[in-house]
């Protein structure tokens, strides 16, 4: 017999389910301790932390450092000193100074391009020169040539020019260590012929060579006997007086202060300062007319 209130118990579901279903939360907990309280299955609340990206900064002091790697700007310190020499001559106006690096090859890159009307090239100590501050004069440098190399130069490698007034041929230290005479004059002699045909109306001028006197006795006698050829020729400059010559270490390149008093000589001739008087040296005071630089002789 029912004993119930006359409700009929329409309810299919057992005990054990109504249990479950009384034991889901109605919605979804979203805060930790809420759903530790709600979940019995969990037996300790452990708080979560929240953890907020810090922005990043750049310590000072790497800041500084990097800017301290930094270079200021482009830097060559390996210069020699006549790359040191040339680069401040090649902004110094109007000085023309010009060095030809052979790079291995002598006869294919050693070349000369007249532009002005007096002309002074020569072995490696024409880098020490000073800045001759006229616009008539140019320089051109060849490290390590010999007359052969010179006359070779004026040859094959140089147009000829008639506007060029006067030239100075500063070769023949790299000659030293040849002692035949017969060889010497003959390299002389083409080396003079090769520069007429070249500049036909221009005054040829080599000057002697000034050595030191610590270079070997041999290197000694060969200089004297090609100097002795030199004067012969009669297109000679005399030598630098012996106090005013020095060299540094290597007893081949000038000083600066030789290089100095060598173009206050030179210069004498090109007829750009007055003739030194009373000077038994010089053969223009004995029987050689003065120098016009704006005459043209005859071609030769």
């Amino acid at each position: 017999m029912d004993t119930s209130l006359g409700f009929k118990n329409t309810d299919k579901t057992t005990l054990t389910e109504r249990s479950t279903i009384s034991k889901t939360p109605p919605y979804q907990a979203h805060d930790p301790l809420e759903e530790w309280l709600m979940n019995p299955t969990i037996d300790t609340w452990e708080p979560k932390e929240i953890h907020k990206p810090q922005p990043q900064r750049t310590p000072r002091k790497q800041t500084r450092t990097k800017r301290a790697q930094t270079p200021p700007g482009p830097s060559n310190l390996d210069q020699d000193l006549d790359e040191l020499i040339r680069a401040l001559r090649e902004t110094t106006e109007p000085f023309l100074f010009t060095r030809h690096e052979h790079r291995g090859d002598k006869t294919s890159n050693w070349l000369l391009k007249p532009q002005r009307p007096f002309i002074i090239m020569g072995d490696s100590n024409m880098a020490r020169l000073p800045c001759i501050p006229d616009t008539s004069v140019q320089v051109d440098c060849y490290p390590g040539a010999n007359i052969a190399n010179a006359t070779h130069i004026l040859k094959n490698k140089t147009p000829t020019s008639p506007e060029t007034n006067i030239v100075i041929l500063s070769f023949g230290l790299n000659n030293r260590n040849q002692g035949n005479p017969t060889l010497l004059r003959q390299a002389v002699t083409r080396l003079i012929k090769t520069a007429k045909d070249t500049f036909p109306f221009a005054k040829i001028y080599i000057p002697l060579i000034s050595f030191s006197e610590h270079l070997h006795i041999m290197v000694q006698r060969n200089i004297r006997e090609l100097n002795h050829i030199l004067k012969e020729s009669d297109h000679h400059i005399p030598r630098l007086p012996h106090p005013s010559f020095k060299t540094n270490m290597d007893r081949i390149h000038w000083t600066p202060e030789t290089g100095e008093a060598m173009w206050k000589l030179w210069k004498t001739f090109l007829g750009l300062t007055p003739c030194p008087q009373d000077s038994v040296d010089n053969p223009r005071t004995n029987d050689s007319p003065p120098i016009t630089p704006t005459h043209k002789n005859k071609p030769h």
